[in-house]
């Protein structure tokens, strides 16, 4: 029987997989069966108490993770990540841990009969394996190449890549372990990469900025809710939730946690196109099938055969439209305007509105027919006042990704003591205005933030500027009121159309009349 070893890897920072590497490396060669994890420290309880129930397991490696585990979930109890360990060690079972920091005193003598290896303070991680290993010259040497390949732009971007292959797709973990092997394999070869590494840097690429952060209770059941029902590839979902809550980034999710996470994702804005033109859009046309039409074009359902389709703002979908997504659901067979022939179209199609569907079926706005078809499962997001604790954590996200360096520990409580009805957008608005005015006194960058956005109509006696008058034609006064409310919502077209009660195309129709 070939022994089996597992490493286990932090998350915490890049050198962990290039001593990780060093570690895999002198497994391989002797032959051993090896299992890399990049494990984030929520989840290092349920990784050991697996290992636990592995009786192939001959050696476990720590490399990069805290000894305070007590706090990655369990009590101080036999189901404790110190007493899991403490009893693979009973059990014959070899186990290193691999530290860069200072062990204390109270941490040592709680985990001595397990605890094997611990660098210094300020050591590097890939010194303490190497001393851990009692390293041969060999070693050192291919410890100098690994180093000197991680340090490169390119590795430092493949380390994000498997961190997010390994976060985001967790329907399939078997994607992350071979990611992660890899990519060390990439470290030790000194840049060779292999074609899975390069489609999970394709993936990451595309959909990286649209990771759903959070570490809550209810965010992290909203997570196991997507992967529940990505699986089911025949079963068509519908997002529900407010502006800005994040709709696209669940629609990303259940599409890279489907067999078709490497195939085409492509997202629609049904708001944002003619209404004249939904069927071309739809279908596609041949060269010659209307005038304008001077070459041939994919509709949408065909440019994302084989992969997933994202349907957002479906409510704005034209009744002609609706009639003609029904047909290509029921049919699954499309033909381009101007040709007969008919494309076999195999989409998951997922859909999203922050609209209440039911309420315009019963004012015959939308097709019940379609609605039924729709909305096979329903995924709710959630608004950033249900999930206050994760705010830190989503603005944190943003800020590195504008800026390169954490958010700092002040903004923390006054983000929370906000309840961001534009969600993640107004948020992201807000943290941008932070840059052209600075954020020394986070409370008062607020303040004024949310004083430079009030769209409350200043009174005529105190600026001083008369009420322009309405216009004698209606269509004209409709269409100058509409650009009034309009300009009051900041430019926002669903929000104006929401306090005028109309739809965004009826709106749309209005302000081009001016």
């Amino acid at each position: 029987m070939q022994e089996e070893i597992l490493i286990i890897n932090g998350c915490g920072y890049a050198t962990i997989l290039p001593a990780a590497a060093l570690v895999e490396h002198r497994e391989l060669s002797a032959g051993r069966r090896v299992r890399s994890l990049l494990t984030p420290r929520r989840e290092v309880l349920s990784v050991l108490r697996e290992a636990a129930n592995n009786p192939e397991l001959r050696r476990l490696y720590m490399v990069g993770l805290g000894l305070d585990l007590v706090k990655a979930g369990g009590e101080k109890d036999q189901q404790s990540p110190d007493a899991v360990l403490a009893g693979l060690h009973e059990r014959g079972v070899e186990v290193f841990w691999f530290l860069n920091w200072a062990v204390s005193k109270d941490n040592r003598a709680r985990c001595e009969d397990f605890l094997q290896l611990t660098g210094n303070p300020g050591e590097p991680l890939i010194q303490a394996v190497l001393r851990g290993l009692q390293a041969t010259e060999a070693d050192r040497a291919l410890a100098s190449r690994v180093q000197a390949a991680a340090d490169s732009p390119e590795s430092n971007e493949l380390f994000r890549v498997v961190g997010f292959i390994c976060r985001v797709i967790k329907t399939m973990p078997q994607l992350g372990e071979r990611a992660i092997h890899d990519y060390m394999s990439y470290l030790r070869k000194g840049g060779e990469l292999t074609e899975h590494l390069q489609k999970c840097r394709t993936v990451y690429r595309s959909f990286g900025r649209r990771e759903i952060k959070g570490k809550s209770l209810r965010m992290e059941e909203l997570r196991n809710l997507i992967c529940r029902v990505a699986q089911h590839d025949d079963i068509r979902v519908m997002v529900l939730g407010e502006t800005g809550t994040g709709k696209e980034s669940v629609a990303t999710h259940l599409h890279l946690n489907s067999q078709r996470w490497d195939k085409p994702m492509l997202s629609y804005n049904c708001a944002s196109s003619n209404p004249g033109l939904m069927e071309s859009a739809f279908r596609g046309y041949c060269k010659g099938a209307f005038t304008g039409a001077i070459r041939d074009r994919q509709g949408i359902f065909e440019q994302a055969n084989g992969g997933t389709l994202f349907l957002d703002e479906v409510a704005d979908l034209p009744l002609e439209a609706q009639g003609t997504l029904l047909r290509v659901l029921e049919e699954k067979r499309i033909a381009r305007m101007g040709d007969h022939k008919e494309i076999t179209v195999d989409v998951r199609l997922i859909t999203a509105t922050n609209k209440n569907l039911r309420q315009l079926a019963d004012q015959g706005l939308f097709r019940r027919d379609l609605l039924f078809r729709l909305q096979e499962f329903t995924v709710k997001t959630l608004p950033l006042r249900c999930t206050p604790d994760d705010i830190p954590t989503i603005a944190d996200f943003i800020w590195r990704t504008r800026r390169g360096y954490p958010l700092p520990e002040t903004a923390c409580s006054v983000l929370m003591g906000y309840s961001w009805p534009g969600n993640t957008r107004e948020l992201a608005s807000f943290l941008k205005y932070t840059e052209v005015c600075g954020a020394e006194d986070w409370e008062e960058a607020l303040r004024c933030y949310l004083a430079m956005n009030s769209w409350e109509e200043t009174p005529t006696e105190v600026s001083g500027t008369p009420e322009p008058s309405l216009p004698d034609n209606l269509q004209q006064a409709i269409a100058q009121h509409c650009r009034n409310v309009l300009n009051r919502c900041g430019g926002n077209i669903s929000r104006a159309a929401a306090d005028l009660g109309i739809q965004r195309n009826t709106l749309k129709k209005y302000l081009r009349l001016q």
